[in-house]
């Protein structure tokens, strides 16, 4: 419980003591939230705004595997429900599909997609950029990270859902 114009902290630490901050919130009146992540040093910390809406479709602007530079992306993919489903991620590049795949999402599950490893198995090359879909036959919420190891550097931003996108900024 959170006192009225009160705060509260969720944390859970993962198992190579990095701390992640997840789970649900829900209140009988409006209420915000903030994420706020941190590699466990004094370098990097990553904060977003909390998912207020999930989809089955849900846009990502930019990702990126690993660039000569060391920047690079991790995909966060939260089932919001209590059914297991395939999410399926396809990726593009100048208007055009250039890679893709599927993962199993278990109910309530959360799953890392590490871009700058793991980029092979969908199709991707090093040093590729772009944007990415993520659809399911259930609600997800969506975060990526975009990071760079060797400065200690990264940023964070939340998934569009297609129920909230828009032609106009």
């Amino acid at each position: 419980n959170v006192a009225v114009n009160g705060s509260g902290n969720v944390t859970q630490t993962m198992s190579d003591g990095d701390t992640l901050y997840v789970g649900r919130m829900s209140a009988v009146q409006p209420v915000a939230g903030v994420v706020r992540v941190s590699d466990n040093s004094d370098y990097r910390r990553l904060g977003y705004s909390s998912i207020p809406v999930a989809g089955t479709t849900v846009w990502l602007p930019f990702v990126m595997t690993r660039l000569g530079n060391d920047w690079g992306a991790a995909i966060w993919i939260q089932n919001t429900t209590g059914t297991g489903s395939t999410v399926y991620l396809d990726f593009y590049q100048n208007g055009a599909r250039s890679g893709g795949g599927s993962v199993w999402l278990p109910a309530n599950g959360l799953i890392p997609i590490n871009l700058r490893t793991d980029y092979a198995q969908y199709g991707l090359p090093a040093g590729w950029f772009g944007s990415a879909k993520v659809t399911a036959n259930v609600a997800v919420a969506v975060v990526v990270n975009q990071l760079n190891d060797s400065a200690h550097l990264g940023t964070s931003y939340e998934g569009i859902p297609n129920s909230v996108g828009s032609t106009k900024v």
